[in-house]
């Protein structure tokens, strides 16, 4: 064994046992707040609800919407779904970012080596998320099972895949927003471009057109996020476009975690 694989895979050993005990702490914290638990389970059950009755309603009207069947848009909720509730499990803390670097409260995060946007967006594990998951879990298992592509046990590694890239392309746009709170202090334009990207998400990306979709795909790229996954899932995409999206999302997650660390330079202490 190298010793360059040998050190990549002891970083990605500390990092595993950071997320542990980052588990840990949350699970003890949430445990103790019965009402929030539910509270938060109740508000996600919502966004859930309003997503599917929209789509429900408007496909009462017309049969296709720029390619997508409802069976289609079913299962683009799904995984709609399934980075939502990653997002909540791991990444709600990313939304404190400004408040914290204004006050200079992220002292704690110039830790090394540990990588420092997974040291400070990941540290607010929620358990009432995990819920959550279950059911975004749930209506995909269902959805996928309902489409007419139907599922398939060979289908496993893509579905795991697809549901990887989910994840990856969540924490990728949400790193890569963080990144401009460390130029535009007190700006929290983090939490506007994040909410933009869920209003651009919550509908397939073919909609803006060939154009809009390339950009929203590849340069902005808010598609990282869900659509990529229901594009490569669901054969919307040719088997060229499907391995592009599969080296651009993992790199593009690199590329975001790498930008943080280096704009987390400029972070000054309140103690400075």
């Amino acid at each position: 064994m190298s010793a360059p694989f040998e050190s990549a895979w002891g970083k990605l050993a500390r990092h595993a046992r950071i997320a542990r005990a980052y588990a840990s702490i949350g699970i003890v914290r949430r445990a103790q707040f019965r009402m929030e638990f539910f509270s938060q389970v109740v508000m996600d059950l919502v966004f859930y609800g309003v997503h599917v009755l929209l789509f429900e309603f408007l496909y009462r009207h017309v049969d296709s919407v720029a390619g997508w069947s409802l069976a289609d848009v079913r299962v683009f909720l799904g995984w709609l779904f399934l980075s939502d509730a990653f997002m909540m499990v791991w990444m709600s803390h990313a939304w404190m970012l400004p408040e914290d670097l204004k006050n200079g409260n992220l002292d704690s995060v110039r830790t090394r080596p540990v990588q420092p946007a997974f040291l400070y967006m990941f540290q607010k594990f929620s358990l009432e998320a995990c819920v959550n998951m279950l059911i975004a879990l749930g209506w995909l298992a269902w959805a996928v099972q309902a489409h007419p592509r139907g599922f398939h046990a060979t289908d496993l590694p893509l579905f795991a895949w697809c549901a990887l890239l989910c994840c990856m392309g969540r924490a990728a746009i949400m790193a890569l927003f963080a990144t401009v709170e460390f130029v535009f202090v007190n700006g929290e334009l983090s939490r506007v471009l994040n909410l933009l990207a869920v209003d651009v998400n919550d509908h397939p990306l073919d909609v803006y057109g060939r154009r809009g979709r390339a950009f929203l795909l590849y340069f902005l790229p808010l598609g990282a996020m869900n659509y990529a996954a229901a594009s490569i899932w669901l054969g919307k995409c040719g088997t060229l476009e499907a391995l592009l999206l599969s080296l651009f999302v993992p790199a593009l997650l690199v590329g975001a975690f790498m930008l943080f660390a280096r704009m987390f330079r400029h972070y000054e202490s309140a103690m400075s």
